[in-house]
């Protein structure tokens, strides 16, 4: 997935990551009904940031 990202223009790399933050935002608000059970894409959101290089901190 990497190799076929590095081949997008940068206006739809930023497009991506701002409907990605938008899940995760939507994702947080979720979480809030129901602090017990969270929400697995705020898992998988901040690994795959993290992953480059970007930290979130969803206190």
């Amino acid at each position: 997935m990497d190799a076929a990202v590095a081949t997008w223009p940068e206006e739809m790399k930023a497009q991506v990551l701002v409907h990605v933050m938008c899940l995760y935002a939507v994702a947080l608000k979720a979480a809030e009904r129901d602090p017990s059970k969270g929400h697995p894409l705020i898992k998988y959101v901040s690994k795959a940031l993290a992953s480059y290089g970007i930290k979130i901190n969803n206190n």
